[in-house]
């Protein structure tokens, strides 16, 4: 009978961390925040694309990648991780000087991420603002 009930309670938990990832993979799911998963028809009817970098900032490659989007009058967004944010805040502060957009990309990017639980996930999450806040002077990402 124990046996039984351990293995109700295992099947639970993994049940629903499995939910949960997928909450929170997939792209049109609303769990955490909006996904714009289609840019607007006004932007397709200009042909525009859009660019993302994720895992940043990066203190040498993100340099060249803003002078580079400089030289071509392009804009991006940057998806940033709340610790690389709290290593360089003065280069986050200069993506966003040149005219892109700072976005949340968790703070520590486990590989896990998504296993974590929901109060992991929310301070996971949470930090991450907190620094690119800090860093922004107050330009929090949507």
């Amino acid at each position: 009978m124990l046996e039984t009930i351990a293995l109700y309670i295992l099947a639970s938990i993994i049940f629903s961390q499995v939910v949960l990832a997928m909450l929170v993979l997939c792209p049109r799911c609303k769990l955490i925040s909006p996904n714009l998963v289609r840019l607007p028809q006004t932007a397709v009817a200009r042909r525009e694309i859009a660019l993302t970098f994720d895992d940043g900032p990066h203190e040498e490659i993100t340099t060249q990648i803003l002078d580079q989007l400089d030289l071509h009058n392009a804009k991006a967004t940057f998806f940033c991780i709340g610790e690389k944010v709290a290593a360089h805040p003065n280069l986050v502060a200069e993506i966003l000087r040149r005219g892109h957009s700072v976005e949340n990309h968790s703070y520590r990017h486990n590989m896990l991420f998504a296993f974590s639980g929901p109060t992991a996930l929310a301070n996971d999450i949470v930090k991450a603002q907190k620094a690119i806040e800090d860093a922004t002077h107050g330009t929090a990402p949507r």
